[in-house]
């Protein structure tokens, strides 16, 4: 009797650090995405040191208060590092219009603004494993993927087109049938890729 209230014991204990961790693990998350979301321009905001911290939460944890923290955190570290190259864009273009050498340089505007990173790449593929491989059930989670793959589709045409190679969207967008909503962003990100890659 001893041995088995001890047990039970243990395993009370045991599940309630487990449940303490996730609340203190997705209110981590939370706090890193609202950190970013008011960095300094110039800032890593997705170190690579960071990358399978990220991902494991995201598509390994069983708890959907953590992967919706993951997801929100990824959305506002791409929303963020594509508004700064794009201001960063804007502010090459104004240089070279102020320069005697616009005309000749006017063919490199977009040279760089579409190469994307390994970190990026890594992100990409597992938000692609979270919607297809590992099949997401949490709409909340999922809606937010599908935010993040949008962002990149839309300011990486690099971006676009490994989604294209991949393969994966049709599937990402059949298994997204969760709500009107969901399934019409599934769509609409579909639809750019496959307008950017015909383009």
């Amino acid at each position: 009797t001893t041995t088995t209230t001890t047990t039970n014991q243990n395993n009370n204990a045991l599940a309630t650090t487990t449940s303490t961790s996730i609340i203190a693990r997705s209110m981590a998350w939370c706090c890193l995405s609202n950190a970013i979301a008011k960095s300094h321009h110039g800032i890593n905001v997705l170190p690579e040191s960071m990358i399978e911290t990220v991902l494991h939460d995201l598509n390994f944890s069983d708890r959907p208060q953590l992967r919706q923290a993951v997801a929100a955190y990824l959305y506002n570290a791409v929303f963020i590092t594509t508004s700064h190259q794009k201001q960063d864009h804007e502010h090459k273009k104004k240089k070279k219009r102020r320069s005697s050498n616009t005309i000749n340089n006017a063919d490199n505007d977009n040279e760089n603004d579409n190469e994307l990173t390994d970190i990026w790449v890594s992100v990409l593929c597992g938000v692609m494993d979270g919607l297809v491989t590992i099949d997401e059930t949490d709409t909340i989670t999922i809606q937010r993927l599908w935010w993040v793959l949008g962002i990149m589709a839309r300011s990486w045409t690099s971006a676009a087109k490994l989604l294209d190679d991949l393969g994966m969207i049709e599937t990402a967008v059949h298994r997204t049938t969760d709500g009107t909503e969901l399934r019409t962003l599934a769509k609409e990100v579909a639809q750019w890729i496959d307008h950017v890659c015909k383009t």
